[in-house]
């Protein structure tokens, strides 16, 4: 491909060539991904002559002759008999938007419902091709995390999705989670945004799609604000920016959809990124944030501007001189500004973009932080999660921690049966303190292999318990690491015994 590359450079050097509107200023003409080849130009017909000579020099050198089956020519703007001309000429049929293009739409509008058609589909034959009734909650809440999620991932990244889409794909996945299948409409254990939210608040670490794709969308800005010299991000700057400042760019009505979307990052981005000015000259010096946290049109307004005489497009630098800042003294701001800037210091090496700290680029996990609410941290996930647990035990044990567990007190109150007295025949009334572990049935095996661990014989309920195991099981020691294990294995199969006595009538001895 880099002979076919060479080519088509050659050919934006000829004068018969004209670039398409939109990447004239980058003298783009040209993608190539693997196999695949996207080619930019103005509907005329020298220039794609131009382009039909290069394939066929392409094909005579190499062997490699253009798929005119799969092929496709996409027109703005162009008369229909221009548009039958130019496919005439190249043999290609005409095709329409959106088209598919490594498993994403690529379209010319805004992202619609039916668009996203394809993801929420695959996310469905995902959630209906596994044996989904053999797959514990662990194991449902593994591959959730490992390849559901990964699907929208991508989407997430590239797209804003529509709420309704987002949506749609937690449903499917609060689905699956609680009923493997992804098109129950019946409800979960726990609340879905407190399974979403991190492990250490007490959740499961999950990320619904659309706390997930705002941030991942923030991505592209904090790519548009380093200037990393990639295609994207120049003709960002060169068309859609111009002459303005990504920090101080307007969302008007032109904006596309997709614009106004990575422009309304900013709002929680700003508060994320640190500006470290150097002796150098990339960073603006009134519109971008490296005063303070802000930008100085922000914190000053645009008449220090005028007062310091100093053009808009200046840069950092400007106000630099021997490695010292030296601001005109015009006005009060002004002498502000330069009473808040003298203690900055100041090296001769390149200016640098952090995230949140020196030394650290962008996190998606940071930024997805930063869309959800906090909650207060949970004492007890230590606990719940450690290393070389047993993954279905650990949910289990999550499960009675958040009180997710449908004992019978709760099954009465909602009306499902009428007697609450406890699964193990001990004569008391069930719930979650009752069960674990103040019910003869449960404490006799509790503490059975509590005093293997060396610890205390209880006979207390849940609420009691639950506490001396935050309070004693906190470390990462052997000791304390059997334990936790001991307690998930112990909770997990006295909830199975509970289970199979309530409705399949199948009972074990507690030896």
């Amino acid at each position: 491909m880099n002979h076919l590359a060479c080519l088509l450079k050659d050919v934006s050097f000829r004068k018969e060539f004209q670039f398409h509107p939109r990447c004239k200023c980058l003298r783009f003409q040209h993608l190539t991904f693997a196999d695949d080849l996207l080619l930019f130009a103005k509907a005329d017909l020298p220039s794609l002559s131009l382009f039909k000579a290069d394939l066929i020099e392409f094909a005579h050198v190499l062997g490699l002759q253009l798929n005119l089956d799969t092929s496709q020519i996409f027109f703005r703007n162009v008369s229909g008999e221009a548009k039958r001309t130019i496919t005439r000429l190249l043999g290609i049929h005409e095709g329409r938007f959106p088209v598919r293009y490594l498993g994403i739409p690529l379209l010319a509008s805004r992202l619609s419902h039916m668009d996203c058609k394809v993801l929420v589909d695959k996310l469905m034959g995902r959630t209906t091709s596994w044996l989904s009734n053999s797959l514990s909650f662990g194991g449902r809440l593994q591959l959730l995390a490992s390849v559901l999620f990964s699907i929208q991932v991508f989407w997430c990244s590239t797209f804003v999705l529509p709420v309704a889409v987002t949506k749609e794909c937690d449903r499917i996945l609060k689905s699956f989670l609680w009923h493997g299948v992804g098109n129950s409409k019946k409800g979960g254990k726990v609340v879905w945004s407190k399974v979403c939210s991190p492990k250490e608040e007490g959740g499961l670490g999950i990320k619904d799609a659309r706390s997930w794709n705002r941030p991942a969308i923030m991505k592209i800005g904090w790519d548009i604000c380093q200037r990393k010299g990639s295609v994207w991000t120049n003709w960002c700057y060169d068309i859609l920016l111009k002459i303005k400042h990504f920090w101080a760019a307007p969302i008007t009505g032109a904006c596309s959809w997709s614009w106004r979307n990575i422009l309304r990052t900013r709002e929680v981005m700003i508060h994320k990124v640190l500006y470290e000015v150097k002796d150098d000259n990339l960073f603006s010096l009134w519109y971008d944030p490296w005063f303070m946290g802000a930008s100085i049109v922000d914190k000053f307004g645009t008449t220090v501007i005028q007062d310091s005489r100093i053009p808009r497009d200046a840069k950092v630098n400007s106000v630099i001189s021997e490695s010292k800042w030296n601001w005109p003294k015009n006005s009060w701001d002004l002498i502000q500004i330069s009473y808040f800037t003298v203690d900055l210091p100041l090296q001769t090496c390149s200016d640098m973009i952090h995230w949140m700290k020196k030394g650290s680029t962008f996190s998606l996990h940071e930024a997805w932080r930063a869309f959800i609410p906090y909650s207060p941290i949970v004492s007890w996930s230590k606990v719940v999660w450690f290393s070389r647990r047993i993954p279905k035990h650990s949910f289990c044990l999550w499960l009675t921690f958040r009180d997710g567990h449908k004992t019978l007190d709760k099954l009465h109150s909602w009306g499902v049966v009428q007697s609450i007295s406890c699964a193990f025949r001990c004569g008391q009334e069930e719930s979650i303190d009752h069960l674990f572990f103040a019910c003869p049935f449960t404490a006799t095996i509790w503490n059975h292999f509590l005093a293997k661990c060396g610890f205390r014989m209880s006979y207390e309920g849940w609420f009691v318990e639950s506490d001396w195991c935050i309070q004693s099981l906190q470390g990462n020691s052997f000791r304390s690491w059997i334990t936790k294990l001991t307690l998930a294995t112990v909770m997990y199969h006295c909830w199975m015994e509970h289970n199979n006595r309530f409705f399949q009538n199948s009972f074990r001895n507690r030896y």
